[in-house]
């Protein structure tokens, strides 16, 4: 079992619905009990496009089981299921997107 922490953000759409649908699924891979989440911050968006609108953000850490192949597997299906594409299929990098979940740790 490993500890791992993960970032949590989004500027379009519901933001606080996506963070709050992220909480819950990351909380089932959840090895044990033990589950630890940042308070929700809205920042200005850095590198985006003009215009794009601002994050919200936070940090979740719990237990793992699997390998952070994984883990990174259910990251990339937790963007898609809320509706994230690839910066490279929309054409402008760091474009607004629903929800971005990378592996701090």
């Amino acid at each position: 079992m490993h500890e791992v922490a993960i970032a949590l953000g989004g500027n379009i759409g519901d933001r606080l619905a996506h963070l709050q649908h992220a909480f819950t699924f990351f909380r089932t891979l959840s090895a044990s009990p033990r589950w630890e989440a940042s308070s929700i911050y809205v920042t200005a968006p850095v590198g985006c496009p003009p215009g794009s609108p601002d994050f919200y953000n936070a940090v979740i850490i719990f237990d793992y089981a699997h390998t952070g192949t994984q883990l990174l597997a259910e990251c990339k299906k937790l963007e898609v299921s809320l509706g994230r594409l690839v910066d490279s299929a929309q054409g402008v990098p760091n474009a607004p997107r629903p929800i971005d979940a990378d592996i701090l740790y």
